[in-house]
Protein backbone atom coordinates (compact mmCIF):
# COMPACT_ATOMS: atom_id res chain seq x y z
CA UNK A 1 0.00 0.00 0.00
CA UNK A 2 2.89 2.58 0.80
CA UNK A 3 4.66 2.00 -2.76
CA UNK A 4 1.19 2.55 -4.31
CA UNK A 5 0.57 5.74 -2.38
CA UNK A 6 3.94 6.92 -3.59
CA UNK A 7 3.47 6.29 -7.15
CA UNK A 8 0.15 8.35 -7.24
CA UNK A 9 2.07 11.35 -5.30
CA UNK A 10 4.83 10.87 -8.33
CA UNK A 11 2.99 10.27 -10.97
CA UNK A 12 0.70 13.73 -9.93
CA UNK A 13 4.17 15.60 -9.39
CA UNK A 14 5.49 14.91 -12.34
CA UNK A 15 1.85 16.19 -14.15
CA UNK A 16 1.58 18.96 -11.78
CA UNK A 17 5.66 20.30 -12.68
CA UNK A 18 8.13 18.52 -14.45
CA UNK A 19 11.55 18.89 -12.79
CA UNK A 20 13.29 18.89 -16.04
CA UNK A 21 11.83 19.88 -19.22
CA UNK A 22 14.61 20.17 -22.70
CA UNK A 23 13.81 20.52 -26.32
CA UNK A 24 16.29 18.81 -28.86
CA UNK A 25 16.37 19.89 -32.92
CA UNK A 26 17.02 16.91 -34.95
CA UNK A 27 18.27 17.50 -38.77
CA UNK A 28 18.66 14.13 -41.24
CA UNK A 29 21.54 14.15 -42.70
CA UNK A 30 21.75 13.31 -46.49
CA UNK A 31 23.99 9.86 -45.92
CA UNK A 32 20.75 8.66 -43.05
CA UNK A 33 17.97 9.08 -45.24
CA UNK A 34 17.04 5.75 -47.68
CA UNK A 35 14.69 5.39 -49.98
CA UNK A 36 13.02 1.59 -50.77
CA UNK A 37 10.45 -0.59 -50.84
CA UNK A 38 9.57 -2.09 -46.84
CA UNK A 39 11.61 -4.58 -46.48
CA UNK A 40 8.92 -7.58 -45.22
CA UNK A 41 8.74 -10.90 -45.14
CA UNK A 42 6.08 -13.67 -44.08
CA UNK A 43 6.04 -15.61 -40.58
CA UNK A 44 2.89 -17.19 -41.05
CA UNK A 45 -0.25 -16.92 -42.45
CA UNK A 46 -3.46 -16.48 -40.17
CA UNK A 47 -5.83 -19.59 -40.38
CA UNK A 48 -9.41 -19.57 -39.21
CA UNK A 49 -9.20 -22.73 -37.61
CA UNK A 50 -11.40 -21.97 -34.43
CA UNK A 51 -13.65 -18.87 -35.91
CA UNK A 52 -14.09 -16.47 -39.04
CA UNK A 53 -12.04 -13.78 -39.07
CA UNK A 54 -12.91 -10.03 -40.16
CA UNK A 55 -10.98 -6.96 -40.67
CA UNK A 56 -8.12 -6.98 -37.76
CA UNK A 57 -7.69 -3.41 -36.02
CA UNK A 58 -5.03 -4.09 -33.61
CA UNK A 59 -2.53 -6.52 -32.49
CA UNK A 60 0.04 -7.16 -30.15
CA UNK A 61 2.65 -10.12 -28.81
CA UNK A 62 1.73 -11.99 -25.78
CA UNK A 63 5.10 -13.61 -25.59
CA UNK A 64 7.74 -14.28 -28.55
CA UNK A 65 5.57 -17.32 -29.87
CA UNK A 66 2.07 -15.30 -29.45
CA UNK A 67 -0.09 -12.90 -30.57
CA UNK A 68 -3.54 -11.38 -29.76
CA UNK A 69 -5.67 -9.55 -32.22
CA UNK A 70 -8.62 -7.46 -31.89
CA UNK A 71 -11.76 -7.68 -34.71
CA UNK A 72 -14.50 -5.01 -34.38
CA UNK A 73 -17.30 -6.95 -36.76
CA UNK A 74 -17.47 -9.84 -36.39
CA UNK A 75 -16.65 -8.90 -32.42
CA UNK A 76 -13.67 -11.44 -31.48
CA UNK A 77 -10.31 -11.09 -29.85
CA UNK A 78 -8.43 -14.05 -30.78
CA UNK A 79 -5.22 -15.30 -29.31
CA UNK A 80 -2.91 -16.95 -32.34
CA UNK A 81 0.80 -18.57 -32.05
CA UNK A 82 3.43 -17.38 -35.10
CA UNK A 83 2.80 -20.37 -36.67
CA UNK A 84 -0.63 -18.62 -37.50
CA UNK A 85 -2.80 -21.03 -35.56
CA UNK A 86 -5.72 -19.65 -33.52
CA UNK A 87 -5.30 -20.92 -30.29
CA UNK A 88 -8.29 -19.59 -28.28
CA UNK A 89 -11.12 -16.32 -28.00
CA UNK A 90 -10.39 -14.10 -25.00
CA UNK A 91 -14.22 -13.02 -23.88
CA UNK A 92 -17.19 -12.86 -25.40
CA UNK A 93 -19.26 -10.56 -27.31
CA UNK A 94 -22.20 -9.18 -25.91
CA UNK A 95 -23.09 -6.59 -23.49
CA UNK A 96 -22.75 -7.99 -20.07
CA UNK A 97 -19.78 -8.24 -17.83
CA UNK A 98 -16.27 -8.82 -19.42
CA UNK A 99 -18.35 -8.72 -22.59
CA UNK A 100 -17.37 -6.53 -26.21
CA UNK A 101 -19.29 -5.15 -28.62
CA UNK A 102 -16.56 -3.46 -30.75
CA UNK A 103 -13.33 -4.55 -29.13
CA UNK A 104 -10.78 -1.90 -31.20
CA UNK A 105 -7.50 -1.88 -29.51
CA UNK A 106 -5.70 -4.64 -27.49
CA UNK A 107 -2.59 -4.14 -25.43
CA UNK A 108 -0.55 -6.55 -23.62
CA UNK A 109 1.15 -5.49 -19.80
CA UNK A 110 2.87 -8.24 -17.31
CA UNK A 111 1.17 -11.20 -18.82
CA UNK A 112 -2.41 -9.85 -18.89
CA UNK A 113 -4.39 -8.70 -21.89
CA UNK A 114 -5.93 -5.00 -22.20
CA UNK A 115 -9.18 -4.78 -24.49
CA UNK A 116 -10.72 -1.48 -24.92
CA UNK A 117 -14.49 -1.49 -26.36
CA UNK A 118 -15.36 1.57 -28.06
CA UNK A 119 -19.06 0.89 -28.47
CA UNK A 120 -19.27 0.45 -24.80
CA UNK A 121 -16.22 2.81 -24.20
CA UNK A 122 -14.79 -0.15 -21.10
CA UNK A 123 -11.33 -1.36 -20.92
CA UNK A 124 -11.86 -4.59 -20.14
CA UNK A 125 -8.32 -7.34 -18.55
CA UNK A 126 -8.21 -10.43 -18.59
CA UNK A 127 -5.45 -13.21 -18.26
CA UNK A 128 -3.57 -14.83 -21.53
CA UNK A 129 -5.57 -17.55 -20.78
CA UNK A 130 -8.62 -15.53 -21.39
CA UNK A 131 -9.89 -15.26 -18.12
CA UNK A 132 -11.94 -12.27 -16.65
CA UNK A 133 -9.68 -10.19 -14.44
CA UNK A 134 -11.57 -6.55 -14.57
CA UNK A 135 -13.00 -3.99 -15.97
CA UNK A 136 -13.53 -0.28 -16.55
CA UNK A 137 -16.36 2.06 -17.47
CA UNK A 138 -15.59 5.58 -19.36
CA UNK A 139 -17.71 8.25 -20.63
CA UNK A 140 -16.38 9.18 -23.94
CA UNK A 141 -13.96 7.03 -26.16
CA UNK A 142 -9.94 7.30 -26.86
CA UNK A 143 -7.34 6.69 -29.68
CA UNK A 144 -5.03 4.15 -28.06
CA UNK A 145 -3.77 3.21 -25.06
CA UNK A 146 -0.64 2.08 -22.64
CA UNK A 147 -0.65 0.71 -19.26
CA UNK A 148 2.45 0.71 -16.79
CA UNK A 149 2.05 0.15 -13.18
CA UNK A 150 -1.26 0.35 -11.93
CA UNK A 151 -1.99 3.51 -14.58
CA UNK A 152 -3.12 3.47 -17.72
CA UNK A 153 -2.30 6.44 -20.40
CA UNK A 154 -4.83 7.13 -22.73
CA UNK A 155 -4.47 8.39 -26.17
CA UNK A 156 -7.35 11.06 -25.68
CA UNK A 157 -10.08 11.00 -28.99
CA UNK A 158 -10.54 15.32 -29.52
CA UNK A 159 -13.07 16.91 -29.22
CA UNK A 160 -13.00 17.68 -25.59
CA UNK A 161 -10.92 20.29 -23.55
CA UNK A 162 -8.44 17.93 -22.52
CA UNK A 163 -4.82 17.22 -22.69
CA UNK A 164 -3.50 14.81 -25.48
CA UNK A 165 -2.62 12.22 -22.96
CA UNK A 166 -4.81 11.52 -19.85
CA UNK A 167 -3.77 9.08 -16.79
CA UNK A 168 -5.97 6.81 -15.69
CA UNK A 169 -5.43 5.32 -11.91
CA UNK A 170 -6.58 1.40 -11.97
CA UNK A 171 -6.40 1.22 -8.43
CA UNK A 172 -9.09 4.25 -7.20
CA UNK A 173 -10.48 4.04 -10.48
CA UNK A 174 -10.07 7.73 -11.19
CA UNK A 175 -8.79 10.32 -13.85
CA UNK A 176 -5.71 12.32 -12.80
CA UNK A 177 -6.47 15.74 -12.89
CA UNK A 178 -3.89 16.56 -15.44
CA UNK A 179 -2.73 14.87 -18.11
CA UNK A 180 0.45 15.46 -21.13
CA UNK A 181 0.31 17.60 -24.10
CA UNK A 182 -1.51 20.49 -25.52
CA UNK A 183 -3.65 20.35 -28.16
CA UNK A 184 -4.07 22.23 -31.47
CA UNK A 185 -6.57 22.74 -34.00
CA UNK A 186 -4.70 21.27 -36.36
CA UNK A 187 -3.88 18.42 -34.07
CA UNK A 188 -7.87 17.73 -33.15
CA UNK A 189 -8.64 18.18 -37.13
CA UNK A 190 -5.83 14.93 -38.32
CA UNK A 191 -7.56 12.86 -35.15
CA UNK A 192 -10.91 12.84 -37.44
CA UNK A 193 -8.98 10.43 -39.46
CA UNK A 194 -7.94 6.60 -38.59
CA UNK A 195 -4.09 5.85 -37.08
CA UNK A 196 -3.21 9.22 -36.75
CA UNK A 197 -0.55 10.33 -33.94
CA UNK A 198 1.52 7.78 -32.09
CA UNK A 199 1.86 6.29 -27.77
CA UNK A 200 3.98 4.00 -26.66
CA UNK A 201 6.09 3.08 -23.75
CA UNK A 202 9.92 2.01 -23.49
CA UNK A 203 10.67 0.56 -19.97
CA UNK A 204 9.80 3.40 -17.91
CA UNK A 205 9.39 6.42 -20.54
CA UNK A 206 5.90 7.20 -21.55
CA UNK A 207 6.35 8.28 -25.13
CA UNK A 208 4.14 9.84 -27.69
CA UNK A 209 3.61 12.27 -30.95
CA UNK A 210 0.74 14.48 -32.48
CA UNK A 211 -1.25 13.87 -35.09
CA UNK A 212 0.49 16.85 -37.72
CA UNK A 213 4.01 16.82 -37.10
CA UNK A 214 7.02 14.71 -36.61
CA UNK A 215 7.60 15.49 -32.87
CA UNK A 216 8.67 12.83 -30.24
CA UNK A 217 7.81 13.76 -26.33
CA UNK A 218 9.26 11.45 -23.94
CA UNK A 219 8.41 11.61 -20.26
CA UNK A 220 9.93 9.49 -18.05
CA UNK A 221 7.56 8.03 -15.36
CA UNK A 222 10.77 7.76 -12.62
CA UNK A 223 12.70 11.02 -12.68
CA UNK A 224 10.24 13.18 -13.15
CA UNK A 225 11.57 14.76 -16.49
CA UNK A 226 10.10 15.96 -19.94
CA UNK A 227 12.07 16.21 -22.96
CA UNK A 228 10.71 17.41 -26.33
CA UNK A 229 12.44 15.61 -30.12
CA UNK A 230 11.19 17.61 -32.91
CA UNK A 231 12.44 16.36 -36.43
CA UNK A 232 13.18 18.83 -38.72
CA UNK A 233 12.57 17.20 -41.91
CA UNK A 234 12.44 18.56 -45.16
CA UNK A 235 9.65 16.12 -46.90
CA UNK A 236 7.41 16.70 -43.94
CA UNK A 237 5.07 19.82 -44.66
CA UNK A 238 3.31 21.00 -41.50
CA UNK A 239 -0.21 23.25 -43.01
CA UNK A 240 -1.54 25.62 -40.25
CA UNK A 241 -5.16 25.99 -41.03
CA UNK A 242 -7.64 29.19 -39.79
CA UNK A 243 -10.15 26.12 -39.96
CA UNK A 244 -11.81 24.55 -36.77
CA UNK A 245 -12.52 20.87 -36.40
CA UNK A 246 -16.00 21.21 -36.46
CA UNK A 247 -15.81 22.49 -40.43
CA UNK A 248 -14.38 19.47 -41.26
CA UNK A 249 -17.01 17.31 -39.60
CA UNK A 250 -19.25 19.65 -41.57
CA UNK A 251 -18.13 20.28 -45.05
CA UNK A 252 -15.95 17.49 -45.86
CA UNK A 253 -15.89 18.00 -49.20
CA UNK A 254 -14.22 21.44 -49.65
CA UNK A 255 -11.68 20.41 -46.86
CA UNK A 256 -10.59 16.82 -48.11
CA UNK A 257 -7.75 17.85 -49.41
CA UNK A 258 -6.45 19.15 -46.33
CA UNK A 259 -7.33 16.51 -44.26
CA UNK A 260 -6.09 13.70 -46.25
CA UNK A 261 -3.63 15.24 -48.14
CA UNK A 262 -1.67 16.82 -45.55
CA UNK A 263 1.34 14.98 -43.88
CA UNK A 264 0.66 13.09 -40.73
CA UNK A 265 1.86 11.24 -38.30
CA UNK A 266 0.70 7.67 -38.50
CA UNK A 267 2.21 5.61 -35.77
CA UNK A 268 4.88 5.66 -32.41
CA UNK A 269 6.75 1.88 -31.97
CA UNK A 270 9.40 0.48 -29.91
CA UNK A 271 11.87 -1.96 -29.66
CA UNK A 272 14.54 -3.22 -27.41
CA UNK A 273 17.35 -0.53 -28.90
CA UNK A 274 15.30 1.13 -30.90
CA UNK A 275 12.24 3.73 -31.16
CA UNK A 276 10.74 4.32 -34.47
CA UNK A 277 8.53 7.12 -35.33
CA UNK A 278 5.74 5.82 -38.79
CA UNK A 279 4.87 8.99 -40.79
CA UNK A 280 2.95 9.32 -44.41
CA UNK A 281 3.81 11.91 -46.75
CA UNK A 282 4.36 13.32 -50.20
CA UNK A 283 1.01 15.19 -52.28
CA UNK A 284 -1.91 13.66 -53.62
CA UNK A 285 -4.39 15.13 -55.88
CA UNK A 286 -8.01 15.20 -55.18
CA UNK A 287 -11.43 16.46 -56.41
CA UNK A 288 -14.15 16.67 -53.83
CA UNK A 289 -13.67 13.28 -52.11
CA UNK A 290 -11.97 11.21 -55.28
CA UNK A 291 -8.43 10.70 -54.87
CA UNK A 292 -7.13 11.48 -58.51
CA UNK A 293 -3.04 11.04 -58.18
CA UNK A 294 -1.51 9.37 -55.05
CA UNK A 295 1.57 8.68 -56.84
CA UNK A 296 4.00 10.92 -54.67
CA UNK A 297 2.18 9.67 -51.75
CA UNK A 298 4.54 7.58 -48.97
CA UNK A 299 5.02 5.95 -45.79
CA UNK A 300 8.59 7.34 -43.89
CA UNK A 301 9.77 5.75 -40.60
CA UNK A 302 12.27 7.87 -38.29
CA UNK A 303 14.61 5.16 -36.88
CA UNK A 304 15.90 6.20 -33.52
CA UNK A 305 18.24 4.50 -30.95
CA UNK A 306 16.69 4.25 -26.97
CA UNK A 307 18.64 7.28 -25.99
CA UNK A 308 16.98 9.04 -29.15
CA UNK A 309 19.63 10.18 -31.53
CA UNK A 310 18.23 9.79 -35.03
CA UNK A 311 19.82 6.36 -36.46
CA UNK A 312 18.42 6.93 -39.95
CA UNK A 313 14.78 7.55 -41.96
CA UNK A 314 13.23 5.51 -44.41
CA UNK A 315 10.80 5.50 -46.87
CA UNK A 316 8.90 3.62 -49.22
CA UNK A 317 5.78 3.82 -51.33
CA UNK A 318 2.18 3.07 -49.57
CA UNK A 319 1.49 -0.68 -49.85
CA UNK A 320 -2.03 -1.60 -50.64
CA UNK A 321 -1.37 -4.98 -48.32
CA UNK A 322 0.16 -2.82 -45.32
CA UNK A 323 -2.52 -1.21 -43.03
CA UNK A 324 -0.93 1.64 -40.99
CA UNK A 325 -2.69 0.69 -37.65
CA UNK A 326 -1.61 -2.26 -37.65
CA UNK A 327 2.63 -2.52 -36.51
CA UNK A 328 3.62 -3.87 -33.43
CA UNK A 329 7.33 -5.28 -31.94
CA UNK A 330 8.51 -7.79 -29.84
CA UNK A 331 11.80 -7.83 -28.49
CA UNK A 332 14.16 -6.07 -30.78
CA UNK A 333 11.55 -6.94 -34.44
CA UNK A 334 9.14 -4.73 -35.58
CA UNK A 335 6.41 -6.55 -37.15
CA UNK A 336 2.89 -6.09 -39.18
CA UNK A 337 -0.26 -7.82 -39.97
CA UNK A 338 -1.20 -7.45 -43.39
CA UNK A 339 -3.04 -8.78 -46.67
CA UNK A 340 -1.11 -12.46 -48.13
CA UNK A 341 -1.22 -12.16 -51.90
CA UNK A 342 -4.15 -13.53 -52.60
CA UNK A 343 -5.78 -9.93 -51.02
CA UNK A 344 -8.36 -12.58 -49.03
CA UNK A 345 -6.24 -13.77 -45.79
CA UNK A 346 -4.07 -12.00 -43.34
CA UNK A 347 -0.49 -12.73 -42.83
CA UNK A 348 2.21 -11.69 -40.13
CA UNK A 349 5.36 -9.97 -41.03
CA UNK A 350 8.52 -9.21 -39.79
CA UNK A 351 9.52 -5.81 -41.24
CA UNK A 352 13.06 -5.31 -41.48
CA UNK A 353 14.35 -1.82 -40.44
CA UNK A 354 17.29 -2.78 -38.48
CA UNK A 355 19.25 -3.80 -41.04
CA UNK A 356 22.14 -1.90 -43.08
CA UNK A 357 20.69 1.46 -44.28
CA UNK A 358 20.77 -0.28 -48.02
CA UNK A 359 17.61 -2.69 -46.74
Amino acid sequence: MIIKIFLFIVISSLLLNCKREENFYIDIPEDNFFESGLPVTEVCELKENLVVTGEIKSFSFTDNNSFVVSVPEPAVVILYNTEGEQLRLVGNSGKGPFEYIRPSLVRVYNDNIYVWCSMLTKLLVFDTSGNPLNEYSFSRGIRDFVVFDNYVYFYSAGGFDEPIINVFDLNTGQTLEKGFGEKTSEHEIFMLRECTGGLTLSENNLLFSPTHKPYVYRVNLGYLSKEEYLINDPEFNFKKTTAEPQDFIYDVVNNAEYLFGSDIITGLYHTENHVILQAEVGKIVMSGLEFKDTSNRKQKFYVFDKEMKLQFAVSSPISDRLNNCLYASNDDSFYAIGLCEDYLTYGLYRVKLFKTPNI
